[in-house]
């Protein structure tokens, strides 16, 4: 179709394209840069009391995501992940509340479980500042910088959405404004999903090309994010990319008890500004 659309060889349409691949990935460190130690509180935690002062520490929000992959018969096995049987790559996202992504890791195949892409992101330049942290989904484990859900008790913002009821404790408050935040890192994959179809529908490009794009496309996202106004970029309708939801294993098991009790404490004393303001209000 480019052959044909642009009129050039096959060769010179092939040049083009890794050439522009490369190049975009040599602009990763100007376009995708982690919170550096000192940073700024984020202005949509600061300038919001539902979330400062409990989420005053976090920069943004992490997961886990599934993109399609094209391998051949013999290395299928490890790439189809564990829903639907199809053949992904299993990537990790980081953004911030700003709709930027922050750091991206690829290379795991489909059936990866998120921790294990995570612990390995950390050996590959994933860092986080002190007394900083991210948000992520039930799918890890609490630590003192990954804040996640309790588990089991009822989270997604369209379970909400369909209750339509007001948190009964602190843990269900805790929950609600969690995902509230959190929802950020949903709305950049569905968002990128919709503008580069090619995630979805990967061509017969080699590994290494596949892992590159990977890369490469949050990149040119965030280009477009910075440089140009785009309405389709600020959708937050989540679609396309196929999401690691389940509750894996995760190889960073230290300092549970201390991590979970830090939770426990942002639920209180969110728990107690929220009687409070109902009191104020007579409700």
């Amino acid at each position: 179709m480019t052959q044909e659309r642009f009129q050039q060889s096959a060769d010179t349409v092939s040049r083009s394209i890794h050439g522009t691949l490369q190049a975009l990935l040599r602009l990763q460190p100007r376009f995708m840069t982690l919170p550096q130690p000192g940073c700024a509180i984020p202005i949509e935690i600061s300038s919001n009391p539902k979330f400062s002062p409990f989420f005053d520490g976090c920069v943004g929000a992490l997961d886990g995501t599934h993109i399609s992959a094209m391998v051949a018969e013999t290395e299928c096995a490890p790439y189809r992940c564990r829903k639907g049987g199809l053949l992904m790559q299993n990537v990790l996202g980081v953004c911030g509340f700003d709709m930027m992504f922050q750091f991206i890791h690829v290379g795991w195949e489909g059936s990866a479980h998120d921790g294990r892409v995570l612990a390995d992101a950390y050996d590959k330049g994933f860092s986080i500042p002190e007394g900083r942290f991210y948000l992520a989904d039930a799918g890890y484990a609490q630590r003192e910088q990954v804040l996640v859900p309790y588990r089991g008790i009822r989270y997604h913002l369209k379970e909400w959405g369909q209750a339509n009821e007001r948190p009964v404790n602190a843990k269900e408050l805790f929950n609600l404004r969690h995902a509230e935040l959190r929802n950020v890192i949903e709305r950049i994959f569905g968002c990128m999903a919709k503008r580069f179809l090619i995630l979805k529908a990967m061509r017969s490009f080699s590994l290494e090309t596949q892992r590159d794009l990977a890369i490469a496309i949050p990149i040119l996202f965030n280009i477009i994010r910075s440089d140009f106004s785009d309405d389709g970029f600020d959708d937050a309708v989540v679609v396309g990319l196929r999401r690691n939801d389940d509750e894996d294993d995760d190889p960073f098991e230290d300092d549970w008890e201390r991590a979970d009790n830090w939770r426990d404490g942002i639920a209180e004393e969110m728990w107690l500004d929220y009687q409070q303001q109902l009191r104020r209000r007579g409700e």
